[in-house]
């Protein structure tokens, strides 16, 4: 660095890539670490990796050391991101001694003592200490991070010692299906290769408190529970929880999910979650308030931002995307205060750089990218318009003028720095909805300016806060109509964005260049670079949502583990559920339907649910629907003549009151779903309420008849009913191309004379993983095997897609090996 500034005044152009780039080095530096801490993930993490790199970083260093200009450069530039990548790798590989080693590992063990490091949810990340095998003495001595899964086990502390009772070793799930939000990634990143589950876990020792973590929680907790017993007029709790999201990112769960579901729409959730929004807000209002400069503030402002900066951010709970901010906030009021020139750019990359080398997994993760992409963004856009207006004389109508414009460009720069990783990870993002953060942004700093003092004086006495309360009320009012008015527009939220890294870095180019050309060009040049953006977008905007045209009617089994659900669509766009469930404790219920479910049919371009089907009522085939029917419209619900339980009930309870029609399916009911495609139950039979059969052998049967191709659907059909539906349909009437294995391949259902009668020529088993209990009777392989039948195990395959063509059927799973050890293994097939 002392190369650099003493040669600065001296270097002439084109002496190095600093000198080009403005003389930058930190900037470069830090965002070429960034660089190499990603393109390290596309690495293999072993040790081997990590030495190669490191040795490389060190070769560049000595180049650095010795070269002049050009050569320099670039060794400085290859030194970050060697490093960086070096740094990652090193943190991706698990020690001899890691506990991961034993995963999976059968239920003949104890972990004696684990300690909790971090809490996530209802999932407890905690550091093994010692661990004892069935029949030995003396305990293993293994490290590194795991996650135990402590549903029911009670809120375990940092610092507390705990045992878990007959605990199961396992892997992280890996992504088994299109769209879905992988787990593995996530937690491997972080160190943390397996889970554990156990009988019990009970609490051996109470350890050191985090006292400001914990009075946080219980601050939160307060402040909730009198805001909703404060907040003026009618329905004061929803407005209570809206307010302390908007203030302090209260759980987003106490919210109506239509009201959730309209701040995603308009892209202004933003202002609703823990995110750094919030302490952005704060810091630009207390730095107007104490009269701070854009250039400098004094010694009163800093001793006034940093502190309620760093409080307001134990009080949101210390979240990762909070931390960024105060992280920011806290660098560029130091920077200002120094009086030094100040980059923002080169303090961006910085605190990003600090961040990511602390904890690399966080570059990775959505919330980190939003923060800094919008950041750059919103700076960028208010910048063209200083920019243009710095010449103009400042009147008041014309500050107010510019205010307005500043808030506009700085949204719809955010917009177009954002939408790319919203279009990546969610596949989805608001385009003409965006409008609203226009005027809901604002709404959102007024409401932080009076909700928290509110808030603060509502713990001392309801009248104190009964002002300030009633001008929130006003103000999430009028939130929630632009939001309303803006969800109305055309294009308001484009559903089913694909966009891989070409769109994303031809996006990327794309804006950077309109924005060179509009900062740097004249006026002519300027309407060019607007006009060459705009129209940039517009066709990556057009290729990221053109979705394959769907020319057949095609079936999809998605890997929810222990469970069954099963989506048909159509050529004209009739999306059909065939239950929608999962018992599996990786995949239960409403993670199944948020992680699994709606990302496939958001994937498709589903805005809605024709109809839901329920074959029976046990959970694994029903308790993931309430969550789907919460996100998407559903128009008829498809019920069993019969269905008892209590999630059963409410369910049923939930669609009628959400608009849903309501049908029961017997044998010979018939569903017609347009182009060619029509759904034909087969059982139960009409006198099912005299029948002494399970559920099991009651549950809706049915055929799907498409281009001349046929998919028997058999639910948990068992032998009984599978009997039954052979003497009432005949052989002949259940001959079909594709097969789904009744009964999860279990040995109860499985009869020679139902699978002889079928014929497929594939059949497809929806099944968990063996080591949590889906193991599969191999006479189903072996019987259909020998009938030269395909058999697929989504417990293997992942997500298997069958297209139902006039001329063949083609298949494709989602993961690469999915077919039976039993059979030859292929990943695409077709049969004329």
């Amino acid at each position: 660095m002392a190369y650099y500034a003493d040669n600065r005044r001296r270097a002439r152009p084109g002496q190095g890539l600093l000198c080009w780039l403005g003389w930058r080095p930190l900037l470069v530096v830090s965002v070429a670490f960034i660089i190499g801490t990603a393109l390290a993930d596309l690495l293999p993490h072993r040790p081997f990796v990590a030495l190669v790199l490191a040795g490389l970083a060190l070769l560049a260093g000595l180049g650095a050391w010795f070269a002049r200009g050009f050569p320099a450069d670039f060794c400085l530039i290859l030194t970050a991101a060697a490093t960086g990548a070096a740094w990652y790798t090193a943190r991706l590989c698990p020690g001899p001694e890691d506990i991961s080693r034993h995963a999976p590992v059968k239920p003949d063990f104890i972990i004696a003592r684990v300690v909790r490091s971090s809490h996530s949810g209802r999932t407890t990340v905690c550091r093994a200490q010692e661990m004892s095998l069935a029949g030995s003495a003396r305990p293993l001595t293994v490290g590194g991070l795991l996650a135990l899964q402590s549903r029911g086990a009670g809120r375990f502390l940092v610092g507390d010692t705990v045992r878990v009772d007959r605990p199961v070793l396992r892997p992280w799930r890996e992504r088994s299906n299109p769209n879905q939000y992988s787990p593995a990634d996530n937690w491997q990143r972080r160190r943390v290769w397996c889970y554990a589950r156990g009988d019990s876990v009970q609490v051996l020792d109470h350890g050191r408190r985090l006292a400001p973590a914990d009075w946080a929680a219980d601050i939160r907790s307060a402040l909730d529970k009198r805001l909703r017993l404060t907040m003026p007029g009618e329905d004061s709790a929803t407005y209570a929880n809206l307010l302390a999201a908007m203030v302090y990112g209260s759980a987003l769960t106490d919210l109506p999910p239509d009201l959730t579901e309209l701040y995603r729409r308009t892209g202004t959730i933003h202002v609703l979650v823990v995110s750094g929004s919030q302490v952005s807000l704060l810091v630009l209002v207390l730095l107007a308030l104490t009269g701070g400069r854009r250039r400098a503030v004094g010694l009163v402002q800093v001793l006034i931002i940093v502190p309620v900066a760093l409080l307001y951010a134990v009080l949101c709970g210390s979240e990762p995307s909070i931390l960024r901010a105060t992280a920011l906030a806290v660098v560029s009021i130091g920077a200002l205060y120094s009086a030094r020139p100040y980059d923002l750019a080169t303090a961006l990359a910085f605190v990003a750089a600090v961040l990511v080398f602390a904890e690399p997994a966080d570059l990775f993760a959505p919330g980190f990218q939003l923060t800094f992409t919008a950041f750059v963004g919103a700076i960028a856009g208010a910048r063209l318009c200083y920019w243009g207006a710095r010449q103009a004389e400042p009147t008041m109508l014309l500050k107010l003028a510019h205010g307005v414009t500043y808030v506009i460009a700085g949204s719809v720069g955010a917009w177009a720095m954002t939408m790319p990783v919203l279009a990546y990870h969610f596949g989805g993002a608001a385009v003409v909805g965006n409008l609203a953060n226009v005027a809901v942004v604002p709404l959102a700093a007024l409401c932080l300016i009076f909700g928290l003092p509110a808030a603060l004086l509502a713990l001392f006495h309801s009248l104190l806060a009964t002002g300030p309360l009633w001008f929130c009320r006003l103000a999430l009012d009028a939130s929630a109509q632009v939001n309303r008015w803006c969800a109305d527009l055309p294009l308001a939220y484009v559903e089913s964005l694909r966009a891989g890294w070409v769109l994303v870095s031809a996006w990327y180019l794309a804006v950077v260049a309109a924005y060179l050309l509009v900062r740097r060009s004249g006026s002519v040049g300027r309407g060019a670079g607007l006009a060459g953006g705009l129209a940039s977008v517009a066709l990556l905007l057009a290729l990221m949502a053109t979705a394959p045209r769907q020319t057949a009617t095609s079936v999809t089994w998605l890997d929810v583990g222990e469970g069954l659900a099963t989506v048909i669509e159509t050529p004209g766009r009739q999306f059909i559920l065939f239950d929608a469930g999962s018992r599996d404790p990786d995949l239960r219920g409403a993670q199944a339907a948020r992680e699994v479910i709606l990302p496939y049919l958001r994937s498709r371009g589903c805005h809605r649910v024709s109809a839901l089907v329920i074959t029976h009522a046990d959970v694994d085939h029903f308790n993931a629907a309430r969550t789907v029917a919460e996100r998407l419209p559903v128009g008829c619900l498809i019920l069993p003549p019969r269905g008892e339980g209590r999630e059963y009930e409410d369910l049923v309870k939930s669609l009628r009151g959400a608009g849903a029609t309501l049908a029961t399916a017997r044998a010979r009911a018939s569903l017609d779903l347009g182009s060619n495609t029509v759904l034909r139950f087969l059982h139960p039979p009409a006198y099912v309420w005299d029948s002494e059969a399970s559920d099991n052998d009651n549950c809706l049967v049915a055929i799907l008849e498409a281009s001349g191709r046929r998919v028997l659907l058999t639910s948990d059909l068992e032998v009984h009913g599978q009997r039954e539906l052979l003497a009432a349909a005949g052989p002949g009437a259940l001959r079909a191309d594709v097969l789904q294995v009744p009964h999860h391949g279990r040995k109860s259902a499985f009869l020679e004379s139902f699978l002889d009668a079928v014929a497929p020529v594939l059949a497809v088993i929806p099944c968990g993983p063996e080591y949590l209990g889906g193991a599969v009777d191999v006479r189903f392989a072996e019987r259909l095997g020998a009938q030269r039948a395909t058999v697929l195990l989504t417990s293997r395959a992942g997500a298997v897609t069958v297209h139902l063509e006039p001329a063949r059927i083609r298949w494709r799973c989602y993961l690469p090996c999915g077919e039976s050890q039993a059979l030859a293994p292929s990943k695409n097939r077709q049969i004329q």
